[in-house]
């Protein structure tokens, strides 16, 4: 199934039936039979838009709204498609990893992850009381990734599948903070390094030009990664936390 751009011809394949056209009259021909000329979604989560004249369409309460379908690039409408029905984003492909948006089915893995004290100790929803279950999940895919365009991502070993652990950043303070785990069983293999500097390559496409890490003076695998990285330690504070700053992440 596919979704074709008219009058183009353009074609995305994903698996939804939908064809975007400037003309009312194309919607009921024999070209289009079988298509919905509307929507993205059985809900009318997402809504197209186009040049037909003096009609009019109703946007109230639509996630996302395409006004002008023939001026955007086509890779827009398959991260559409992936938002409203919970298709994680790939973020990045690395030697050994897929960094990808977190979905609901990675709670299992999280939990198992989240049992070694010392993930406990660092990861930053543990620290704050928050348990990170598939409800949790749902809601932070929706006011994160979907806002932001950012995130901790789940970090995948490309030869299993399995996720292995949890990396990227988010946005405090007009500065990206990176955060970054990896599971016990698979530390000191090089895996933290190489999502971490996936992370900084994810940034840089998104024209940051600042990254900052928060770590625990204790975590010295950690402290050495960032460091091992360029990162430089900018500034200390209070006796538990040490501010690793990587001063200027030029786009590349």
């Amino acid at each position: 199934m596919k979704i074709i751009l008219k009058p183009d011809d353009t074609i995305i394949d994903i698996p939804i039936n939908v064809v975007l056209t400037e003309y009312d009259t194309v919607a009921g021909s024999d070209a289009v039979a079988g298509y919905d000329p509307v929507s993205l979604s059985k809900d009318d989560e997402a809504l197209i838009l186009c040049k037909t004249g003096d009609n009019e369409y109703t946007t109230e309460d639509k996630r996302f709204v395409v006004i002008d379908p023939f001026e955007t690039e086509a890779g827009y409408f398959v991260h559409i498609y992936k938002r409203i029905n919970g298709i994680p984003e790939t973020i990045a492909v690395t030697e050994h990893l897929i960094i990808r948006e977190t979905t609901e089915d990675d709670a299992v893995s999280f939990a198992e992850i989240y049992k070694d004290p010392k993930a406990r100790r660092f990861g930053e929803e543990i620290a704050d009381g928050l348990y990170i279950d598939r409800e949790w999940i749902r809601e932070y895919r929706k006011n994160v990734y979907e806002l932001t365009d950012t995130g901790i991502w789940s970090v995948i070993l490309k030869e299993t599948g399995e996720v292995i652990g949890r990396a990227g950043f988010t946005i405090v303070d007009g500065v990206a903070e990176i955060g970054y785990l990896i599971a016990a069983t698979y530390r000191r293999k090089g895996y933290g390094k190489e999502a971490v500097n996936a992370c900084i390559e994810a940034a840089k496409e998104r024209g940051i030009k600042k990254i900052r890490a928060v770590v625990d003076k204790e975590n010295k695998a950690s402290i050495a990664l960032l460091e091992n990285l360029g990162f430089i330690r900018e500034a200390c504070e209070k006796d538990t936390a040490i501010y690793i700053s990587k001063i200027e992440i030029s786009k590349v």
